[in-house]
């Protein structure tokens, strides 16, 4: 999630965005001090959220957000002021939140939660809250249609002419991705490349074997075939498993 605080007082603003950054630490804050520096921000960034003064130094927010709805409809405002004065006309503007300062974590956080909401009641929610299953998914382009694994069911990967073949505990699946998208997309996943046409998962490694002259690795669930292990990738794999 993008958020921009836009506050002429740079107290405000650093109180505002330490607090953001503990209710919200996956978000991507970005502060500015006036009307210019709001809509340069949503010029240049995909801003999601945007807390926002009423009393700024070149313009009234209000009027601000009326310039903002037009160009950017789809960005949640709250407007986060010292003036309680402003909130009946702040809501006719069909804003997402009112708080006002001093701001307490616990009144943000229900801020938080009407910004969750809002975003679900529009069928969209911040990339992060896809995070988890981003980390547990990946996506296969194969036979004119897309395959969703798990990535725990990946056996191991290899090159096979100008393809991929990915060997899962449900079966084996054509790829044309190249495998160093994938070494890249499976570092965090226990994945290593052991030689440069194979990329295997360490939690399925079974043993490591002598193999013509060098060594290989036996996979669990995959019978009679030996992967090879390059001379400096076995001193890596001695390493991960102490022998």
């Amino acid at each position: 999630m993008h958020i921009a605080i836009i506050d002429n007082e740079k107290t405000s603003r650093e109180e505002l965005k330490l607090l953001l950054q503990e209710c919200v630490p996956s978000a991507t804050l970005f502060t500015g001090c006036n009307g210019e520096d709001a809509l340069l921000l949503l010029e240049k960034e995909s801003i999601d959220v945007l807390f926002l003064d009423i009393q700024l130094n070149d313009i009234n927010g209000t009027v601000l957000v009326s310039l903002i709805q037009r160009g950017y409809p789809n960005i949640l405002i709250i407007f986060a002021t010292a003036y309680e004065e402003y909130a009946a006309k702040a809501f006719d503007l069909n804003i997402t939140d009112y708080i006002t300062k001093p701001f307490s974590k616990k009144r943000l956080e229900q801020t938080i939660k009407k910004i969750i909401k809002a975003k679900l009641n529009r069928k969209e929610l911040p990339l992060e809250f896809y995070n988890n299953l981003h980390n547990h998914k990946i996506s296969v382009q194969t036979d004119r249609k897309i395959v969703i694994l798990d990535i725990k069911n990946i056996i191991f990967i290899e090159t096979c002419m100008r393809n991929l073949v990915i060997h899962t505990t449900n079966g084996d699946y054509l790829d044309t991705t190249s495998l160093n998208y994938y070494e890249k997309r499976l570092a965090q996943h226990s994945f290593y490349r052991t030689q440069k046409s194979f990329l295997v998962n360490l939690n399925y490694i079974e043993e490591i074997v002598p193999w013509f002259n060098g060594y290989g690795v036996k996979m669990k669930g995959i019978k009679d075939k030996i992967l090879p292990i390059g001379r400096s990738q076995l001193k890596v794999l001695r390493k991960i498993f102490a022998f």
